[in-house]
């Protein structure tokens, strides 16, 4: 594999977190009863994952947690734009604690950080839905609503 990273962004960390034995219980092994997730394959494509993380930037990897089964999809739990990180309040109760670690790491590396769940406990979403495209929407011919 061979990096193609934007030469408009600036990325500085990589976060990964561990598969744990959980993990076929993920969400979204719940979608697709008919193909049951293999922990030990998933392990191997995580460990190639990690490697190329780790080839091309510093990485802060977290140990994997039996109690949340998807705490590997760590892009879920916050959104981090320049130096400020946002920690998402995830729309799935089983996955809010997943959350923690991360801001940790977050605050270790000097973000500034602000909880979602802290400033709108009624908003959710998942860092993995936001998208942060290199043009603004201006220049897309998008226009912003609340």
């Amino acid at each position: 594999c061979r990096p193609r990273l934007s030469t408009s962004r600036s990325y500085t960390a990589a976060v990964t977190r561990g598969i744990p034995d959980s993990f076929a219980d993920a969400l979204s092994s719940q979608d697709d009863s008919h193909n049951k997730i293999s922990v030990p394959k998933a392990r191997e494509e995580h460990e190639e994952y990690v490697k190329f993380m780790r080839s091309v930037l510093p990485t802060v990897h977290l140990p994997a947690s039996n109690e949340y089964p998807d705490a590997p999809f760590v892009e879920d739990t916050a959104v981090v734009i320049g130096n400020r990180a946002v920690i998402c309040n995830i729309g799935a109760e089983s996955r809010k604690g997943e959350v923690g670690p991360v801001r940790e790491v977050l605050e270790r590396l000097g973000l500034d950080v602000v909880d979602m769940a802290t400033e709108c406990a009624n908003a959710t979403v998942d860092g993995g839905d936001v998208l942060y495209p290199i043009s603004s929407p201006a220049n897309a011919g998008m226009q912003m609503t609340n």
